[in-house]
């Protein structure tokens, strides 16, 4: 029996699919993206594209610019997908343009808003055991928002994790070991995955965390920082992501909120039909925000006055709070648009859309000036940026 040597090409492509890890590859060719073999023969079918074959290689494409509406499509489906793009200019290239996957996209890590809520977090959350104390992490890669926490108890992460409502979770063999009621019962509600580099080592977690942004608000908190660290580097070295724009990581203080188990927060419905009720936000940024104030209900006096307080100016002078509604109404949701900027998949409208935002913020800030509040300084002016970005 003999074997065929595959060609320079498909020896790359080999090479980019076994670093997948089980994911389908979309590998750029030219102005395509192609798929080869059993990842060709699924995403045709799926996606009802044509199947072709070169030396008898099933493979099919779809072209680079339509790519994430693909993505989006098979992601909606159960699949990851990792993308392999051209690293170097073909002009400068003396034989084989070289390839690398640049992401692996999953329903936790993607950027694309059509599969995203609006007003809803995409939380991708960690489980770690560090010793005696139970450690959750919870990072949304589309606006870099990044918490840890820690429990001594089992109950007090189950509830947690059932108010964040992660999309994905990660964690470790000692955890899947030592809680296997806990994974049967959470498993139910939310996808787990395994860290196939096995059990959260602390030190490395450490290490790992503070080298890459500010740890000042967990530091000590050894479950935290474990969970935290675990769920950074997976990120980064499994999923190939780009992490730049995520610079600080903050304590999430559970206990310092009413603390409402699963039960009760499905029985109030405070992520449902109450929010639905309430929510007459304008901004994405400010939906999510009323989302997560609505779910942590405060239970400090000092903080529960200052919200209360600054409530009271804007219900005093109504029409000077109706005014601030042109404003934000052209503000779009520049968190998650600066999030596909960071990481290279932002298109000409993203950048548009992030423009007008940014040409938005003096008009507000105007508008804001008849209340006092100390949040209105910290507005940048931002001015040159929107015309730079406007003009091109």
């Amino acid at each position: 029996m003999t074997t065929t040597t595959p060609t320079p090409m498909m020896a790359q492509w080999e090479e980019c699919k076994k670093e997948a890890k089980g994911a389908l590859l979309f590998f750029r060719l030219g102005d395509f993206y192609e798929a080869f073999c059993e990842d060709a023969e699924i995403i045709s079918k799926e996606m009802n594209l044509t199947l072709t074959a070169r030396q008898g290689t099933p493979m099919c494409g779809v072209p680079f610019h339509t790519a994430e509406t693909y993505i989006d499509r098979l992601l909606a489906k159960g699949y990851r997908i990792a993308v392999a793009e051209q690293v170097e200019d073909p002009k400068n290239s003396k034989g084989l343009v070289r390839r690398e996957i640049v992401r692996i996209v999953t329903p936790g890590t993607t950027l694309s808003s059509s599969l995203l809520a609006d007003k809803k977090n995409n939380f991708f959350a960690s489980i770690a055991r560090v010793g005696e104390l139970l450690g959750l992490s919870f990072l949304d890669v589309t606006t870099g928002e990044f918490f840890a926490a820690e429990f001594e108890k089992e109950s007090q992460l189950e509830n947690a994790v059932h108010r964040i409502r992660p999309i994905e979770i990660l964690t470790d063999p000692c955890f899947l070991n030592a809680y296997p009621q806990f994974f049967k019962k959470l498993s139910c509600s939310f996808p787990f995955l395994l860290n196939e580099k096995g059990e959260c080592d602390p030190k490395i977690a450490h290490d790992a965390l503070a080298f890459h942004l500010d740890i000042s608000q967990i530091r000590g908190r050894k479950g935290a920082v474990g969970a935290a660290g675990m769920l950074l580097l997976y990120l980064k070295e499994e999923l190939n992501l780009n992490l730049e724009q995520v610079q600080s990581i903050n304590l999430q203080p559970f206990s310092q909120t009413m603390g409402l188990d699963h039960s009760t927060f499905e029985h109030l419905e405070l992520s449902g039909s109450l929010l639905s009720f309430l929510d007459q936000t304008i901004t994405p940024m400010g939906g999510r925000l009323l989302a997560a104030w609505l779910k942590s209900p405060l239970l400090d006096r000092y903080e529960i006055e200052r919200r209360q307080a600054t409530i009271a100016q804007f219900h005093t002078q109504w029409e000077a709070a109706k005014a601030l509604g042109d404003p934000l109404s052209q503000i779009k949701d520049i968190e998650r648009l600066t999030m596909k900027i960071v990481t290279q998949i932002a298109g000409p409208r993203d950048l548009y859309a992030l423009g007008l935002s940014l040409e938005a913020l003096p008009l507000l800030k105007e508008k804001l000036s008849c209340f006092s509040l100390s949040e209105t300084q910290q507005l940048p002016d931002l001015s040159l940026v929107s015309q730079k970005i406007l003009s091109s």
